[in-house]
This record gives structure tokens, sequence and C-alpha cells, in this order.
């Protein structure tokens, strides 16, 4: 649980290096949506690339704070979350949820999910 609030942390903080030693060399991240930054990242230079690409269309304002989080005991954690960010002269402020997976105590797979896609799509696109 302490690691999911921790990739939360370093990746709102644009802390690249904590924020590789959380994730497996070969960990997938799925962010939903149809916007440009949506869809598959193989591998940690991808996850990374992800992380870069949404704190630079930001302006480096993407805040992710952790609301709730749920475990199973066997390796997974769901999480809610609440993402601000500013672009464009325009706020966004909404909920989401993530699945990770975890091996060896880091992370290995992320599913995002949105509570109102289209209000994603849009504001990333």
């Amino acid at each position: 649980m302490q690691a999911v609030r921790k990739v939360m942390q370093t990746a709102s903080a644009g802390d690249f290096a904590a924020l590789q030693q959380l994730l497996t060399r070969d960990c997938v991240v799925h962010v939903a949506g149809s916007h440009p930054i949506a869809g598959e990242h193989k591998g940690q230079d991808a996850v990374l690339d992800m992380v870069r690409r949404f704190r630079e269309e930001s302006n480096e304002t993407v805040h992710a704070e952790p609301q709730q989080l749920f475990l199973d005991g066997r390796g997974h954690v769901i999480g809610v979350y609440r993402l601000t960010a500013d672009r464009k002269g325009r706020r966004h402020d909404a909920l989401g949820a993530l699945h990770c997976t975890f091996v060896g105590g880091r992370i290995a797979g992320v599913e995002v999910y949105e509570q109102d896609l289209d209000q994603s799509d849009q504001f990333w696109s």
C-alpha cells in the first residue's frame, strides 16, 4: 500500500530515479482513453516517458493524491485517487482508480480507470 502512495508522490514530484526503483523492468501501464498519452506503455522507459509527458503537458502541475487503497493480500492493490492538473487555461480535477499488480515488491502492472473518460480525453487532447 505504501508503494502505491510512493509512486503517486514520485510521479507528481518528477522524481524519476525514485519512480524507476518502484517499477519492474518489464512493467506495463495501460492508461484509459483516446487522448495522445492513452494506451499501453511497456517497460520502465516507456512508463517513465508517459509520466514525463503528463508532466510536460500540464506544465508540471499534474498531481495525484491517493484517496482510498484496497489490498487483496496477494500482490494487488486498487486505489482511488484525485488527479488535478492545469493545461491550456483549463483545470482538471477528477477522480480515477487504478489496479496495481506487484511482483517482488515492485509494480509490474497498472490499469488506470477514469470516472469521466470523456472529460479526461478532452482535457489531455
